[in-house]
């Protein structure tokens, strides 16, 4: 579940980026991507732009999706004459630009991909320079091509009226991945025949472990703690530390699992955190709506009213109502006893409530006949027709 800015600032000490477009496409799945790449791969799509936290496999993703589509793939940034080249020997061709944050940034770059994005079935790129006027330059001062872009990004695009505008011609996907959906696509490459990681089950399960309390999750995580282990250094104590920039966020979720009286919780939070208890149940509470986990009071809520739900449905359709609780109609309360007062010889002025009569028989209240809605509700409930 998506946090707002103050839930992400308190749970992972970081603040949420806002300036991703609104028409923006948010996916939390890998299987959601590749069919969008694949669409994008034969420009059925226009131009694509994948903005999401480094480490998450965006690039391995879209390698994978159009690994049997002829294209261009370009990584980093070069020079901007350079790029104009490459388009221009791979005409038509879609091309992927990966890990071009800095590019995207560089004035250069704007009349490029404003080109590139234009809604026309064939973009003209211009590059005015004294390679491009001579007269035996092989690279021509402008061309035509069908070319569409697909941009992978880590963080959101500048925020200027131009980059505006060319989100606005892409399809704008924001990849979020959840928790879950890492691990399972960690372990598909992690353990995959032949791989060199499959022997280091250790560091996946430590490092897997760790991944819902770190900010960013990232699968490089897996290669930094191998190394680790590899050189012979405490990779366990070194990963928790690489992955862990808030402990206190750990810490709460320790104390949440022990045994122990509030007094006790209180004070062991604030020994180790030196905050009030108040911090400890905002981060558990903003933590669990992050990963969808509902607390156990109200799991054990939500649970009963399923249940209460469920018996009201399930008698609705069959047409029985709960038997209403029967009071027995000859209850009647006790009668008061009659005392008359006495003396005794040690104290002949000092009367004595002594018991001289026995109750009277309570007496049968005689049942009160039922209306006609009553017995309607009665006949419906146990299934009578017609009146009684």
């Amino acid at each position: 579940m998506e946090l707002t800015k103050e839930e992400t600032g308190l749970l992972f000490g970081t603040q949420a980026n806002d300036t991703d477009p609104s028409h923006a496409i948010r996916f939390t799945r890998y299987d959601q991507l590749v069919p969008m790449v694949h669409a994008w791969s034969k420009n059925s799509a226009g131009g694509l732009i994948i903005r999401g936290t480094p480490g998450i496999g965006k690039s391995k993703t879209v390698q994978n999706a159009v690994k049997n589509v002829p294209h261009l793939y370009m990584k980093d940034y070069g020079t901007q004459f350079g790029t104009y080249i490459q388009l221009y020997k791979n005409k038509d061709l879609p091309v992927v630009f990966d890990d071009m944050d800095s590019f995207v940034r560089s004035p250069e770059s704007t009349a490029l991909f404003k080109a590139l994005t234009e809604s026309e079935d064939v973009h003209t790129l211009q590059r005015t320079s004294a390679a491009t006027l001579r007269d035996d330059s092989e690279i021509p001062p402008s061309f035509g091509t069908r070319s569409s872009p697909c941009m992978l990004v880590n963080a959101p695009l500048p925020d200027t009226y131009d980059w505006k505008a060319i989100a606005d011609r892409c399809t704008y996907i924001l990849f979020r991945p959840t928790i879950d959906e890492i691990l399972k696509n960690a372990r598909s490459w992690y353990f995959a025949p032949g791989s060199r990681t499959a022997e280091h089950k250790d560091v996946f399960d430590y490092v897997s472990g760790l991944f819902p309390f770190t900010p960013i999750p990232s699968f490089r995580f897996y290669d930094k703690a191998i190394k680790y282990k590899l050189i012979g250094q405490p990779w366990r104590e070194l990963i928790k530390d690489t992955m862990l920039s808030d402990k206190r966020l750990l810490t709460a979720i320790e104390l949440s699992e022990k045994k122990m009286t509030g007094d006790e919780r209180e004070s062991a939070w604030k020994s180790a955190t030196g905050q009030g208890i108040q911090v400890y149940y905002d981060m558990l509470k903003v933590w669990r709506k992050h990963h969808g986990i509902e607390s156990t009071r109200s799991k054990a809520i939500s649970e009963g009213m399923k249940r209460k739900h469920a018996a009201r449905k399930s008698a609705a359709a069959t047409g029985h109502a709960q038997a209403p609780t029967v009071v027995p109609v000859d209850f009647a309360p006790p009668q008061l006893v009659k005392v008359e007062p006495t003396t005794t010889p040690n104290a002949p002025d000092a009367p004595q409530a002594v018991a001289t009569a026995t109750p009277e028989p309570a007496k049968r209240r005689k049942a009160r006949k039922p209306s006609e809605a009553m017995k309607r509700v009665l006949n419906a409930a146990y299934g009578k027709a017609g009146g009684t």
